[in-house]
């Protein structure tokens, strides 16, 4: 809700994200959430996914910790999206 307006302050650690950008990134993200989620829901004997949901679940750590938990020590200042994903 708040990334695309705090995106647009100066840093050299991104590039400025448009509301449009954002909204477009979440719907996929979470479309592809619920889909590795269900694909192991209905198919867990499948290895394949399987190792999609937990790559997804890997994704959603690194994502916690590399942009937004080091964009917050860094820039000494809470950055959006840092308490959902941890």
């Amino acid at each position: 809700i708040w990334l695309p307006e705090w995106s647009q302050q100066s840093s050299k650690f991104q590039k400025p994200v448009t509301s449009n950008e954002f909204h477009f990134a979440v719907i996929v993200i979470t479309m592809l959430a619920y889909l590795s989620a269900f694909g192991f829901l209905y198919m867990p004997e499948s290895d394949i996914a399987k190792w999609i949901f937990i790559g997804f679940l890997g994704s959603m750590v690194i994502n916690a910790i590399f942009p937004h938990l080091i964009a917050t020590v860094v820039m000494k200042k809470y950055a959006p999206g840092l308490l959902t994903g941890l």
